[in-house]
């Protein structure tokens, strides 16, 4: 029984003390996590965009490493049929 009222307290404690934080410094995190996420989402913006000019840069290396692969291809698709219309 003493550690349920110990637990109440404490719970309690870090509750009021989370959201008078929240309270006062709201702006702050809020304009902290918003920075954070710009610069991330410009990041990968920015890979992605250095990826995409580099694979487009190189075409003939990577045609030259597709040309030195021996692959066998069977190109059978099947049957002609040929369908008459019923009247």
């Amino acid at each position: 029984m003493d550690f349920l009222v110990s637990f109440i307290l404490y719970f309690l404690l870090f509750y009021f003390l989370f959201r008078f934080i929240w309270r006062r410094y709201k702006s702050a995190i809020l304009k902290y996590i918003s920075e954070k996420f710009q610069q991330n989402i410009h990041k990968r913006f920015q890979e992605e965009f250095h990826q995409k000019n580099t694979d487009q840069s190189e075409p003939f290396i990577s045609s030259k490493k597709q040309g030195s692969r021996k692959t066998k291809r069977n190109h059978k698709v099947g049957e002609y049929v040929d369908f008459e219309e019923v009247e």
